[in-house]
């Protein structure tokens, strides 16, 4: 049973491949996230005590 693959699927860019001005111009909301995302885990971590 061995089967040939014919078509090959390959990403425009590579997983990495960030363009530094376009983060720089969202820094505002890649902050507002981090920030976000810290205060969420410690206030459930002062309310519920350690969930992980």
């Amino acid at each position: 049973m061995e089967e040939n693959w014919t078509t090959v699927l390959k990403p425009k860019r590579k997983w990495l491949n960030f363009n530094l001005r376009e983060l720089f111009s969202c820094k505002d909301l890649i902050v507002l996230f981090v920030k976000r995302n810290y205060a969420t885990k410690y206030k459930q971590i002062i309310v519920f005590g350690n969930i992980v």
